[in-house]
Parts: structure tokens; C-alpha cells; sequence
């Protein structure tokens, strides 16, 4: 069982090497999804498209749509915006993920039953509530009578949006604690480990939030004073999912505080979440079971949705936002979260040279996020920037002001080519078509191979079972002779004359038999063949329509026999093992050397003129 299945953002290959052996060995019969953020579910796309992975992928319902939403949204971020191009994954292989996931709820258990290796013993998945996402989920795999847990991202504190998970006893009651009373024979779990507090040893003090309010309430001081100012709040969030949640319903309570004193400044959500940005809003509206409590609840009182979100203006491109938004002081979400690519990432160089501006980010990156060129992410560069200037700050001023810093950040943008880069473009693009006409025509010729081949096995079973009945038909013949030959005996008219009768008409019904077996053969075969015509025509001017008597030759036998042929000047030797027939055939008195295959004239006509090599199989 694959637990998770994530990716960072620098999409290197050799990264997931160990994944590739593991699917090519055919060791993967299921995957389990805990989150839905990329570093959860990035490499999936590519396990199903590259590497051929086949085999379900369990997660909770809003876990695999918002997997879903986050895949496709990495990728638009690289394509709408910056060179255009993305070849990690298609939206085919993302189509290949949606059709393998198997949704469960929270303690439904679904059997996995034997799996690929016939010794594997049965094994049942649970999801129970992890907290941190709406659907996120803690796993519980069990084989062989033993538990294995697997709890990654657990979030104990009660959100807006969510309910922290239960680790104990006191929720067993509902079923929605994670390890109730069944040992563990193995956990497997993650752990953040907190910014250093004050001590002597390290003066510089980080924000610690002792309860959810505290924070909130830095977060709306910030939030107002750069608004009041004319600034602009720029916070990159997961377009697809995950801690965007939380954050919409902070800022419509921030919204709904101030009794409309906010109301002139409006709120944006910048994705490219595919059909559209509004699209995890459904997502979330459809899924409140999967939420907090609190959420549910209100919902039944009211009716009203708590992500209906009426402020929120859901945009695709700079150019709505600024329609629909216009110049002024805003707060824009935008995504993705490190600003590596996309729409956050241009959004980023924009606001962040203006010093009235906000740049909020919601959770701190890890140093060890990589990004395109496989160093950090820009969110992670900015955030060290920021932190080396504070740093500094303290060293001189012994406070931590922030006075600014600089850091450089690439950006890529599609632009028409001129001169000789488009000519080498264009050179480029005309190998490539020629290589794929190459491979279509390759792949055709293929497939006629397969057809004829097919063609001349069925003709092959055909003129078998004709033979069959003519040996069946020569046997009663044989046996009326014998009768017919003893009467004659009795009348004194002696046996040999009319055996030797009989078996001359026999010999030529046969003859004629033969001939319309084969013809029909022939027609099936060579029927949509110029080439064998345009050399049929040939050869009958060469021999000048005078065509040599001879037994047909079975196309069994022609393939069940070592066939050799040796042309000489005037003649044409087969031999099928102890018979021979000999044909006469029109050529230059040099011989041709002997071939493997053999171009065969049953009925005495050449194909091509005199000097034509016989360098293949063809039946007439």
C-alpha cells in the first residue's frame, strides 16, 4: 500500500526513481491519499500516466476532488502563465487518477482482498479524522490481525473550518478517535518543529500564538493597516485545497466585524483551477459533513452556507481582477502558495516593490521546498531574505526591524521569435514532423504485416480442412473401386483396365479441383495487389501465354516444409520433401542464388521478367 503519493516543485524524474521500480515490480495494489495538498498528491498524475501505475486510490470525498483541483491547478499555473509549457504530467494522466479513486467516508472500511502476490494476505483500510484539511484523514491498514496507523499532518486544535482530531478514548463513543483501543504493531507519523523561543542563548523573538484568537487578531491588525494605507494584502494560498478554507472564513469574520467598514476594499480569489476558481467553493459547500461541527450545525439553523462567501470574486487573469476589482486597495488570494509559478508568482514581483503592500504568507515554507531549478521555492527565498535582514537589523539596532531587502526572482514569459532562433524552431519542428510521419508509416506497415499474416493463417485453415475432405472423398472412392472392380473380375473383363481408368479420372477431377481451390485462395490473398498484377502481365509476355501444366501446391505444405529453390536457366526444381515438380520457366542461362524465401508459380507463371530476383513468397 502506497501512503501518499506527493512531489515537490521542481518535477525531477529521477526524484521518484525508487517509485518507478517499485510500480514496474508490480508492488503497488493500492494507494491511500491523507491530504490533499501537492506535497500529498503531486506525483500521483505521473505514477498513472509515465509509469503505468494501476490500482485504486482511497481517500475521503473532499480529499480526492481537491486532489484532483490541486493537479490540475499546478499545471494550469505553468501553461497560462510564464513559457507555456508544462511535460510533467497531461491532462490525460490526470483523467487516469480520477478514474482509479475510490471514495470512503470517515470509519468505513474497505477490503482491499488478495492482492497481486498470492502469499499477501488480506488487508481492510479505515479513514478517521486528521484535522489540518477538511477530509483530511489518519489511516488505519490492517493485515494479518495486526494495525498499522498511519498519521501524517495531524492537527489537534479546533479550526473554523475544521475539527482537530482525537488521539484518545474520550470520543470513542462517535468514532472518531484515531486509535481507540487496539494496540498499534506499527505508527507511522510526521512532526513540525517549532521557530526557537526567547532565551539568553537566541534574543530574537518569533511569533508564538498561545490561542487561536491571538492570532487571528494579528492577522486582522495587519490586514487593516495595510488596507488603511492604500496598500494592497497579497496572500498566496493552494488554489486546489487545503488551508485556503480557513482562510476565507478569517477574513469574511474580519469582513463582518467591522459592519461594513470593509466593505470598499473588495476580496479576490486569483486561481486557475480548472472549470473554474469557484469551483472548490462547491467542492466545500457540498462537503460540510466533512467539516467543523459548528459549520454543520449553523447551516441547518440558517440554511445559509457558510462558503456562499457573496464579497469573495472569483478571477482568472489579471485583467478580470482589475475589472472587476479595479486599482485600488484589495486583498487578492492567489495561487500557488510558494510563488514559484503562475498567476502568485507575477502578482509577487508586482506588489512586492511597493512598500505600502502586504505580503501574507500562511504558513511558513519549509527550507527544504525545491523549486523549477531544483534550489528553494521562492516563498522559501523570500522568507530567508527577510529573516538575514531582520537578523542584521537586530545586530546593529538590537531591534528586529524590517527596513527591506532584495532578492532576485526569474521570471519566464513567451515571446515571438525572430530571425535565427525562429528558423531553428522551424528546423526543429520539421525533423520532428518528418520522424513522426516516419513512425505513422512504420506503425502502418506494421499493421498491413499483421493483416496479410492473418490473412494467409485463415487461408492456410481453409485449404486444410478442403484437403481434409478430399482425402475423406478419395477414401469412400477408393473403396467403391474396389466393388466395382470385383464385378468386372466376375464378367471376366480383367480388373487392371478399369482401375487404371478410374484412377485417371480421378487424378484429373483432382487436377480440377485443385484449381478452383487455389483460385479462390489467390483471390482473397492477392485480390487488392497491383504490384502482383502489374508482374502477372509481365510474365505472360514472357512466356507468351503458353502456361505449363502443373499440380497445384498446397499452401500447407509450402509452410509446414523446409522450401528450397534453386532457378537455374531453364527450369524451376521445388522439392517438398520426397516429391518434386518440375516447372519450366523462361531465364538467362546465369544461375540465381539459392534463397530462403521462394517465389512459387503453381501453375507454371513467373513472376517479373527473366533477370527478376526471386527474393519473396508469392502465391498464384
Amino acid at each position: 500500500v502506497l501512503l501518499d503519493c506527493g512531489w515537490d516543485e521542481s518535477f525531477e524524474l529521477q526524484a521518484l526513481e525508487a517509485l518507478r521500480e517499485a510500480i514496474q515490480r508490480r508492488e503497488i495494489d493500492a494507494v491511500v491519499l491523507s491530504h490533499c495538498t501537492f506535497e500529498h498528491v503531486g506525483a500521483l498524475a505521473v505514477c498513472f500516466g509515465t509509469f503505468g501505475l494501476r490500482c485504486p486510490v482511497y481517500g475521503t470525498p473532499p480529499t480526492l476532488k481537491m486532489a484532483e483541483l490541486t493537479l490540475k491547478e499546478m499545471r494550469n499555473a505553468r501553461i497560462r502563465f510564464g513559457a507555456g509549457v508544462f511535460e510533467a504530467y497531461s491532462a490525460e494522466d490526470i483523467d487516469a487518477v480520477t478514474s482509479s479513486m475510490v471514495p470512503l467516508r470517515y470509519n468505513q472500511t474497505a477490503a482491499l482482498g488478495a492482492t497481486q502476490r498470492d502469499a499477501a494476505p488480506d488487508v481492510t483500510l479505515s479513514a478517521m479524522p486528521a484535522g489540518r484539511t477538511a477530509g483530511g484523514a489518519a489511516w488505519r491498514i490492517r493485515s494479518g490481525g495486526e494495525d498499522v496507523y498511519y498519521c501524517v499532518g495531524l492537527y489537534q486544535k479546533k479550526d473554523r473550518h475544521v475539527d482537530g482530531c482525537r488521539l484518545d478514548d474520550a470520543d470513542a463513543q462517535r468514532g472518531s478517535n484515531i486509535f481507540g483501543t487496539a494496540p498499534a504493531a506499527l505508527l507511522v507519523t510526521d512532526a513540525l518543529i517549532p521557530g526557537p523561543k526567547d532565551s539568553p542563548q537566541d534574543p530574537l523573538p518569533r511569533p508564538q500564538f498561545s490561542s487561536r484568537g491571538e492570532r487571528d487578531n494579528a492577522l486582522h491588525e495587519q490586514v487593516l493597516g495595510c488596507l488603511r494605507r492604500d496598500g494592497t494584502v497579497l496572500i498566496p494560498v493552494d488554489g486546489g485545497g487545503g488551508r485556503i478554507l480557513e482562510v476565507l472564513l478569517m477574513l469574511e469574520e474580519l469582513y463582518v466585524r467591522m459592519q461594513g467598514g470593509l466593505d470598499r476594499y473588495p476580496i479576490a480569489l486569483l486561481s486557475t483551477v480548472e472549470p473554474h476558481p469557484s469551483t472548490l467553493l462547491e467542492v466545500a459547500r457540498s462537503h460540510l459533513e466533512y467539516m467543523a461541527a459548528s459549520l454543520a450545525q449553523g447551516f441547518e439553523a440558517s440554511r445559509d452556507n457558510p462558503y456562499t462567501l457573496r464579497r469573495l470574486k472569483c478571477c482568472t487573469s489579471k485583467e478580470e481582477l482589475l475589472r472587476k476589482c479595479g486599482p485600488g486597495p484589495k486583498i487578492v488570494l492567489c495561487s500557488p502558495k510558494s510563488c514559484e509559478a503562475g498567476i502568485a508568482k507575477e502578482l509577487l514581483v508586482e506588489y512586492a516593490s511597493v512598500p505600502r503592500n502586504l505580503i501574507l504568507f500562511m504558513e511558513k515554507p519549509e527550507p527544504s521546498e525545491r523549486g523549477e531549478n531544483g534550489g528553494p521555492t521562492v516563498a522559501a527565498r523570500l522568507f530567508d531574505a527577510v529573516e538575514r535582514a531582520k537578523d542584521e537589523a537586530f545586530q546593529q539596532t538590537r531591534r528586529r526591524d524590517f527596513y527591506g531587502c532584495t532578492i532576485k526572482i526569474g521570471v519566464t514569459k513567451r515571446v515571438p521569435l525572430l530571425g535565427s532562433e525562429l528558423r531553428t524552431h522551424q528546423i526543429n519542428e520539421q525533423q520532428k514532423k518528418r520522424k513522426r510521419a516516419a513512425e505513422e508509416a512504420e506503425k502502418e506497415e506494421a499493421e498491413k504485416e499483421a493483416v496479410t499474416k492473418k490473412n494467409i493463417a485463415v487461408a492456410v485453415e481453409k485449404e486444410g480442412k478442403q484437403q481434409q475432405q478430399q482425402q475423406q472423398q478419395q477414401q469412400q472412392g477408393g473403396e467403391g473401386e474396389g466393388v466395382d472392380n470385383m464385378d468386372e473380375t466376375r464378367d471376366g473383363t480383367p480388373a487392371t483396365t478399369t482401375t487404371t481408368t478410374a484412377t485417371t479420372d480421378r487424378s484429373q477431377d483432382e487436377d480440377e479441383d485443385d484449381f478452383e481451390m487455389d483460385a479462390e485462395v489467390i483471390d482473397e490473398l492477392l485480390s487488392s495487389s497491383d504490384d502482383e498484377a502489374d508482374h502477372l502481365a509481365a510474365s505472360d509476355d514472357d512466356m507468351g501465354g503458353a502456361y505449363p501444366t502443373t499440380r497445384s501446391v498446397g499452401l500447407r505444405d509450402i509452410l509446414d516444409v523446409d522450401l528450397h529453390l534453386t532457378r537455374c536457366a531453364r527450369e524451376v526444381v521445388i522439392k517438398l520433401g520426397d516429391a518434386e515438380n518440375l516447372m519450366t520457366a523462361m531465364g538467362d542461362e546465369e544461375d540465381i542464388p539459392n534463397i530462403d524465401i521462394a517465389a512459387v508459380s503453381c501453375y507454371g507463371r513467373r513472376v517479373g521478367g527473366a533477370n527478376t530476383p526471386l527474393d519473396k513468397l508469392v502465391l498464384l
